[in-house]
């Protein structure tokens, strides 16, 4: 079925809501500026109208209270899809890419730009508004995910720095640089590779 189709008015991002029937929200410039829609069986809201400069991303957390928001003016916002609070998290060097909400929707994680080519993964705490920085300002690191069971946190990294002879030409090059990197987010967290060892009988 059509939620949003006016003339003259954009509509994109689209994000459907887990656990609601016929709910999704997108980004909507019917006044001029971005702002949200919230779409469910009781209608269409619209919230954060002119508040949100131009969205870049639009990720919605797991339990569908809020959705995580990456602006044109390098903001990473929260919005709270009941109020339409506003919650600043962060405001970076370049645009965030890549947010991504942990499965029980307490922490946002992204890709933060610097004032060079380089890309950390911070995250933050969304109770507290707490920042983290989640690995250090050393390489280019992008697209973090969060397992479905949230212990780990998995990245791409350019960070392999080991050069190989180019098969035509006389020259090294770094045809593998970048690689997925996997974070441990508890201080001993099962390991994500092997099944936990079976336990002897009594």
């Amino acid at each position: 079925r059509v939620l949003a189709d006016e003339n003259g008015i954009r509509t994109r991002l689209p994000v459907v809501l887990p656990g609601q029937e016929r709910a999704a929200v997108w980004v909507t410039d019917a006044d001029g500026d971005d702002a949200l829609e919230v779409s469910g069986p009781e209608g269409t809201r619209r919230l954060a109208a002119g508040q949100i400069g131009r969205v870049l991303e639009l990720v919605v957390a797991p339990d569908a209270s809020c959705v995580g928001v990456a602006t044109h003016d390098c903001r990473v916002l929260r919005v709270d899809l009941t109020s339409g609070a506003i919650t600043g998290l962060a405001t970076e060097h370049g645009a965030a890419a890549g947010l991504v909400f942990s499965p029980d929707s307490r922490w946002l994680a992204w890709s933060a730009a610097s004032d060079s080519t380089l890309r950390q993964i911070r995250m933050a705490e969304l109770a507290t508004v707490a920042l983290h920085d989640v690995t250090p300002l050393r390489f280019e690191d992008t697209c973090p995910v969060f397992p479905p069971h949230g212990l780990h946190l998995v990245f791409l990294s350019s960070r392999t720095f080991a050069p190989l002879f180019d098969t035509p030409l006389f020259g090294l090059s770094f045809p593998v640089g970048v690689r997925p990197y996997l974070l441990l987010l508890l201080p001993d967290p099962p390991s994500p590779f092997y099944p936990a060892p079976a336990r002897c009988p009594a």
